[in-house]
This record gives structure tokens, sequence and C-alpha cells, in this order.
């Protein structure tokens, strides 16, 4: 009877505890593998995991649950629409990831109802879905494909497999042909969604003297394609880029002096469908001294007048009675239709119908009006707070730490919720999955004063994870105007030089200036503070049970008593403190069915 109630024990824990992570360094199968480092960097990043015999399988062919299961981690899809297709049940394991997929809108389904979850996904889909998530699917019409198997791509998919090639995501095989067919493999995937992810996450470091802040759409081998590339900027209006010609031929929207111009410029162009992202080179036009040839410009090709392109961003614009919320690429489009009409003569604003400045003004407005005010008075309690991150698998240095958020939110002004929500962002919920470690105590991802790239080494350490809290206060005071408490941190004195300091007054206004990504303070909103709100009000010994249960999973190790305690102590809780417990750790529990060992 013995051997069987151990042999039940093991089986209850490896339902508790497999999950399909381990250490990146224990993987057997990719030491020789093409996509190693791509893989390798994916898993330390926390966004794709392997098998629990040791393995990747990096020649594996990928479903399209699995795919949509790696994108909506890269990507930090959290929010989550019921599923409504007939092929997909609420216990199938990728249900929340279809429903994530939904949410952020690159999936749709099949005419009859279905989604396929468990159909292998082929290169030609995998591109669809990339290239939209990138915003870079139009604008292709005239661009040629060479691929030596180009009559084998759908016709749906052609513009998408241009978009992944000449972007540098899908450069297809050593032969010349791309395979349109073919399923795509767990190490192809991870090389495509390492490289969004460098690219998506780059940071650029301290300008130094000769070094400009280069806004960099592609990079290409050959001249012809970056004159294409050239061309589609102009079209859109982008009429100062140029091509950099060096090991590469380097294609440039904008330069500018300060990283923070920078940004900015690079959510403008990012709406308009140009994959982006911000470089610094140093060179010296016309000297041959410098390690680069100089810049290769080419004529602006089919410029567009300043209030037509006005125009043209106005159409594009929804009409103000279909808004419901902040959604980046309006308010990129808006902001640049602004600038735009702000630098107008008199005479060329005379020519733009008065039905067009009218629906701009418009959609201003209700954009303003939907924006969340980052100084504000909280909305809910700190006990509320905690009942959703114990309810997210926050860790419990997260819950603890959610009273000095509210305390410097009462001194200060901030709203406690935007911030703490900000920090479930930035740390993962206290778990600190990325390059920022928990004995750094710092909730925000704040770097050092002289950060070069995005090591753990460039990110700044508080000596407890109140000051760390603070320093949080501080560097928001920054964007909305509001004095530091004590004394700040030094990344503190370089940010507050910005031409933007104390002039953010809203989350959603965050998105280019705290973080590269045009949607970072829209989300920040959308999937973290809705959620806080929409939390009730737990009783206090609810969430102490709830949070001592959740913290001793966490800390559970291979001990069979141990295991026992821990499922009569879940049998004995009320209903109210299960509902407090973090989905994954309840629904793993939950499949168990457990009735008490007998010895």
């Amino acid at each position: 009877m013995k051997k069987n109630g151990i042999l039940y024990i093991a089986i209850i824990l490896l339902i508790l505890l497999t999950n399909n992570s381990f250490s990146f360094a224990m993987v057997s199968d990719i030491q020789n593998h093409w996509a190693k480092d791509d893989i390798l960097y994916l898993m330390e990043k926390g966004y794709i995991q392997g098998y629990n015999d040791g393995t990747f399988k990096p020649n594996q062919n990928v479903t399209r649950g699995e795919f949509l299961k790696m994108v909506n981690n890269v990507y930090g899809f959290t929010e989550i629409t019921p599923v409504p297709f007939i092929d997909v049940r609420k216990d199938d394991w990728y249900y929340t990831e279809v429903g994530k997929a939904l949410a952020a809108g690159y999936v749709s389904g099949y005419t009859d109802g279905t989604i396929r979850p468990n159909r292998l996904i082929t290169r030609e889909e995998a591109a669809k879905i990339i290239a939209t998530l990138q915003g870079m699917a139009k604008g292709w019409e005239n661009i040629k494909l060479d691929f030596t198997d180009n009559n084998q791509i759908g016709d749906w998919a052609k513009d998408y497999v241009k978009a992944m090639k000449y972007q540098g995501y899908m450069k297809g095989y050593q032969d010349g042909s791309f395979r349109p067919k073919r399923q795509i493999t767990r190490g192809e995937t991870a090389k495509i969604l390492a490289d969004i992810s460098r690219r998506n996450n780059w940071n650029s470091n301290t300008s130094t003297d000769g070094t400009q802040y280069l806004v960099q759409v592609g990079s290409y081998n050959n001249l012809e394609f970056a004159k294409k590339e050239l061309q589609r900027l102009n079209q859109a209006g982008f009429n100062d880029a140029f091509i950099i010609e060096d090991d590469k031929y380097y294609v440039i929207a904008g330069r500018f002096s300060t990283e923070e111009e920078a940004r900015i410029f690079k959510t403008i162009v990012a709406s308009q469908g140009f994959d982006t992202f911000i470089t610094t080179r140093s060179f010296v036009e016309g000297n041959l001294d410098k390690p680069v040839k100089p810049i290769y410009v080419v004529e602006s090709i089919n410029k567009t007048t300043k209030y037509k392109e006005f125009i043209n961003l106005v159409d594009v614009l929804p009409n103000p009675k279909d808004i419901r919320e902040v959604v980046a690429s309006d308010m990129i489009n808006l902001e640049r239709a602004k600038k735009l009409y702000d630098n107008l003569s008199q005479e060329e604003k005379r020519k733009i119908p008065n039905t067009k400045v009218n629906k701009f003004k418009e959609v201003e407005s209700k954009i303003e009006s939907l924006k969340t005010p980052i100084v504000s008075n909280s909305k809910v309690s700190i006990a509320q707070a905690q009942a959703w991150a114990i309810r997210k698998g926050a860790h419990k240095r997260f819950i603890d730490v959610a009273p000095f958020y509210w305390e410097y939110g009462r001194i200060t002004g901030i709203n406690p919720e935007i911030l703490y929500a900000q920090g479930a962002k930035e740390t993962n919920f206290g778990r600190y999955t990325g390059q920022v470690k928990p004995e750094m105590n710092n909730w925000a991802g704040i770097r050092i004063l002289e950060a070069n790239g995005d090591s753990n080494y460039d990110y700044e350490i508080f000596s407890t994870p109140e000051d760390g809290v603070r320093a949080h206060f501080n560097h928001m005071g920054i964007y909305c105007g509001v004095d530091p408490i004590g004394e700040p941190h030094p990344r503190w004195y370089k940010t507050n030089t910005a031409s933007w300091a104390g002039k953010i007054k809203y989350v959603e206004d965050l998105g280019g200036r705290w973080a590269p990504n045009p949607d970072y303070g829209i989300s920040i909103i959308r999937d973290y503070v809705r959620h806080i709100y929409n939390t009730p009000v737990p009783v206090e010994l609810d969430l102490k049970k709830a949070l001592e249960f959740s913290q001793r999973i966490d800390d559970l190790e291979d001990d069979e008593f141990m295991i026992m305690d821990i499922m009569l102590e879940y049998n004995s809780l009320t209903e109210n403190q299960k509902s407090l417990i973090p989905y994954n750790i309840k629904e793993k529990i939950d499949k168990i069915k457990f009735e008490p060992f007998k010895y």
C-alpha cells in the first residue's frame, strides 16, 4: 500500500509541477544547430521552453496552437477574448493562447468556424501572422519576389512573404526557394521570433561625439532592393530618407541628435507599416577616414504635398463616434497629422476641406477624453490590488511591496495602481524573468546613467524594495511634472533634460518615450489596470490564506508529506479563498481529483 501511495504522490507531483520549463543550459540537442543562439536567447527571456527530457527538438514542426503561444509570449499579449471556435474547448491547453491571439487581433479563424490549433502551421501562414503583427503587410504591390518557387506561394500570402523577405525575417533557403507549403520548424520559428524580439526591444545608448541616432528600416546586400525601400519611404511622405553604404546598404528614415527625438519619429514611421529600430552610427559625410563610406542619398520620389498628406492621414482616422478606446495606430496617425497641420502655411490650410479639419479636431478631442491621467486619485484599495496580483500568479515580493506604492501615491499624487500595474508589466509580477534580477529591487526597469546595452549591468540597483518604489515614482515624476522625493537616482538627471519632461500627463502617451513600443502605455491600462478595477474587494483573511497557499506551491519540494499537507490544505480552503489562487496553480490542482492518502 505504501508503494502505491508513493506512486500516487509522484503522479500528483508531476501534474502539479510539470510545465515544460527548465534551465536553458540543460538543452542537449541544439549544440550544433544553426539556430542555437536564437533558441537560447528566447529561452533565457522565458519566451519559449524545451521538453522535460532535456531537449528542444529544433527540427520538429510546430502546430498552429504552439505557434500562437510562442508569438503571444514574445509580444507580451495577456488580454484574453472568449473563444468561439468549435474546435477549441475551455479545457484545451491552447484555449488561452487562442483567446490572446483573438484579443490581439492577428487571427480570425476559418469560415467553417474552426481555427485548427492542432494542425501544423506552414511557412506562408507564419509569414502572414508576423508581418501583420509588425505592421508591415502593406505597400509591397510593386515589389517582385525572386524565389524559385514563387508560383507555389498563395496569392493571399505574397505580400506577407515579401515583407518578411525584404525586412530580413525569412530570407528563404540556399537553393533560392521559399517552400511556402512546408511546415515551419521550432528552430525556424525561434530564429524569426528572436530577430523580432531583438529589434522591438532595442534601446540605444548614450550619444558620443560624431554619433547620431538613426531610425533604420532595413539593410540590404543589393542596392536595388535598398532603393525600392527608400522609394516606399518617400511615397509615405518621409522625404528626408537616405541610404548609407557600408558593408551593406542601410536604409535610414531619419537622423536625430537626441534619442528621444528618434524614438518619437520611430513610432511615426512604424505607424506607416515600416519595421523600424534605432541605431547609432559614427560617420562624417564625405569623410573617407571614417569606417563608413559617404552617405548615398537618392532623390525623393513622388513627393506628396504636406496638406494632401494631412488629408490622407485624416482619412485613415476612425469616425469619432466609433472610438471606444485608445489605440496606438490612431494616436500615432493623429500625432503626425497634428504636426503636419501646425506646420502648414495659411494658404495650404485654406486648401483643406472644413470637413477634414473638423474630423481631425473631433478625433483629437475624443481620444484625449479617453486617456488616463497619471496624476489622479486611486480607485482601488491595496488589498484589491494584491488580490489581483495573487490571482495573476505574482511572487510574494510583489504582493509585499504594494503598500509602498499606495504610500508614495499619497505623497506624490501619482496614481498608485498605474505604477503598480507598470511594475507588474516590467517585472512579470515580481518574478523578474528578464535581465533585471530580484535582488536589484528595480520595479520599473530603470537603467543606469551610462547604459551600454541590455544586460543586468545596465540596470540600476536599489538598496531596498521601498527604495526601488520611490525611484519608480521619481522617474514617473519626470514625465508628468512631479518633483522627486529624496535624492533621485543618477538616470533621473539625464532623463529630466528631455524636451518632453513634465509634459506627459497621460499613461497612454508613455509609448515611444518610457519604452520604444507605441502601445506601451496603452497596454498598461488595457492589460493590467482594467483588470485591477474588475477585481472584487477581498476579505483580509481570504487574501492572507490565498497568498500563503500560493507561496507554498512556489516553495514546493519533492517531499511526499509536504505534498499531502498542501493537498489537504487546498481542500480546506473556502471557495472565496480558492478563487484568489493563481489560475495556473488552481487549474493543475483541480485536475487531480484528490482523495486523502491511506497508509
